[in-house]
């Protein structure tokens, strides 16, 4: 049990809000269609794809690519989104595993010292 006293309900609380902070505002790279390196298309929060927008002078043959750069940034963000919500709840579970073991702890008479 000491070995992980240092572990409290707030530290594990924090260390999950910034886990979660990083899944939902990393942005997201993925490869479209055509491309050779990955690009941005935004992060969980807000999607950019004018990447892959078809221009006005190239016609029809692009907004394929659109499409795919559309399934492949949606499918990711909703990855991210679950992952976050993932560690929501083990966050939530170990708070609480936490806090209760807190409560458990038999306390040390003064006399005892």
């Amino acid at each position: 049990m000491t070995r992980l006293a240092w572990l409290t309900p707030m530290r594990l609380a924090l260390a999950s809000a910034v886990v979660v902070a990083l899944l939902l505002f990393l942005p997201i790279r993925i490869l479209g269609a055509g491309d050779h390196e990955k690009q941005s298309c935004g992060n969980a929060v807000s999607m950019n794809l004018r990447p892959w927008y078809p221009s006005p002078t190239s016609g029809e043959p692009n907004a394929g690519y659109f499409d795919q750069a559309f399934k492949s940034c949606t499918s990711v963000r909703i990855d991210r989104l679950s992952e976050a919500v993932i560690v929501m709840v083990l966050t939530l579970l170990g708070v609480t595993a936490l806090s209760r073991r807190r409560r458990e702890e038999p306390a040390v008479p003064r006399d005892a010292r």
